[in-house]
């Protein structure tokens, strides 16, 4: 197979279906005069081409980040939204993920766990689909408290949805935590518990053929145990 082909067609799509997203909403509202300061950047996943060449496709997903391109980003600058402005931002994203996690506990527990799950890919440690629940954070935090909130969860929904339906993961971790699951599950409003390992800590479940873990966020001092835990049973499936 050739896997440069299907990454540089996927990615596109991909790219095509974040366009969509964001011409859906109203983005001069969520980064109006009053929030443009409050708001990060859009974060946009972009796969690392090895995410093709195992047997297994991964999904390692975040709560949002602190900021985000911010004087990049065209929806934040005001600018018209273009296809080459978002493969731009999915290959920073890229680019970002590729560095040293240094001291961020999410990112060094998605470069051990992609490295885990993606071990006969061609390069198990970027493989993983680096990917978050929210796209846009507020005050460098949660964006449930921001009264643009509505807006930032109907864009997310629509971004995480086109991943799951264009990259066809086989396997998804979210470090979500529990507080978050509400939004989770309107996230996708069709899902079926496959056990509840540990009440509030880690529930495996299914999307469609994707199956799915939701375990605590890597900051959170109790979480190693679990996040351990998901990693093993997702390498058993």
């Amino acid at each position: 197979m050739n896997y440069q082909y299907k990454y540089d067609q996927v990615k596109l799509e991909l790219a095509q279906r974040y366009l969509e997203a964001l011409q859906s909403v109203d983005l001069e509202d969520i980064y109006s005069d009053d929030y443009h300061s409050y708001h990060s950047g859009i974060f946009l996943a972009g796969p690392h081409e090895s995410y093709f060449s195992g047997s297994m496709k991964v999904f390692i997903i975040g709560q949002e980040t602190r900021g985000w391109r911010s004087g990049y980003c065209e929806a934040k600058q005001r600018q018209p939204i273009t296809l080459n402005g978002i493969l731009t931002s999915m290959e920073s994203t890229l680019q970002f993920n590729l560095k040293s996690p240094r001291t961020s506990k999410f990112r060094q527990f998605y470069k051990a766990a992609s490295k885990r799950l993606c071990i006969n890919s061609s390069n198990p440690s970027n493989a993983a689909l680096w990917s978050n629940q929210f796209c846009v954070s507020y005050k460098g935090k949660n964006a449930v408290k921001s009264p643009k909130f509505r807006a930032i969860q109907k864009l997310s929904i629509q971004i995480l949805r086109a991943q799951f339906e264009i990259l066809k993961p086989d396997i998804a971790v979210f470090t979500t935590g529990h507080g978050r699951d509400t939004y989770l599950k309107q996230c996708f409003t069709t899902y079926e518990t496959i056990q509840i390992h540990k009440p509030k800590r880690l529930w495996e479940f299914m999307v469609g053929d994707v199956r799915c873990f939701r375990t605590n966020h890597p900051t959170w001092g109790g979480s190693n145990q679990f996040l351990r835990e998901a990693v093993k049973h997702a390498a058993t499936i």
